[in-house]
């Protein structure tokens, strides 16, 4: 009798796990079918597709694909959803952000097509932290440092120095203020101008005709 208990025993143990192996199985395969359900619909997000796939885990596709055309997709799959409130409310969020992106690539465009100093830097007051900020910073540099270059001043060239302190042109600059410094000590031909410079560039390259001068 001990044997035979021991048996059943045995058998229902090996059903158990049996349906345990099964339960396993199943689960893994319908988590392998919704991730390849998600890359399937991702190709090409319409109403029939989700629809077929039930609210749920077309909400989760919807959600996880975050475009308008998803968003649009499942509206109109499921018009009398419990979810349509917030959706349509995130929807309109999509679509002010996705207006508002087309007016700033469109604003930059247009700067870019000018090449108008003016415009790029329109953008930037614009759009702080837009799309195009580095490509208009390197389109608005050359121009700033044109103008410096025309007025040719001490005052122009720190002016450059503060509006790109890692620009490209900054040696030239510093190079350029030193010498607009020293074209005006040679003007005021004084001893006092000539002991300014040595003070200012100790170590600059007209040091020597400086001291000279004196």
């Amino acid at each position: 009798m001990r044997g035979r208990g021991t048996t059943w025993l045995g058998v229902a143990v090996l059903i158990c796990l049996g349906l345990g192996i099964g339960c396993a199985t199943t689960q893994t395969q319908k988590q392998k079918d919704f991730t390849e359900t998600k890359f399937v619909v991702r190709e090409q997000v319409t109403a029939a597709s989700l629809r077929e796939l039930g609210e749920e885990l077309a909400l989760s596709i919807c959600k996880d694909e975050g475009t308008i055309q998803s968003y649009t997709a499942f509206i109109e799959a499921f018009p009398h959803s419990k979810y349509l409130g917030s959706l349509l409310s995130e929807l309109d969020d999509k679509a002010y952000e996705a207006t508002a992106r087309i007016v700033e690539i469109e604003f930059f465009e247009d700067a870019e097509r000018s090449n108008s100093l003016e415009k790029l830097k329109n953008y930037l007051a614009r759009y702080p932290h837009g799309l195009y900020v580095r490509e208009a910073n390197e389109k608005t540099e050359p121009f700033y440092f044109e103008e410096c270059v025309k007025q040719d001043s001490t005052e122009s060239y720190q002016s450059y120095l503060q509006e790109y302190p890692n620009g490209a042109f900054i040696k030239i600059a510093k190079d350029r203020i030193e010498e607009v410094y020293f074209e005006e000590c040679e003007n005021r031909a004084s001893i006092e101008s000539y002991l300014a410079y040595l003070k200012e560039y100790p170590y600059g390259k007209y040091r020597e005709a400086a001291r000279g001068k004196m």
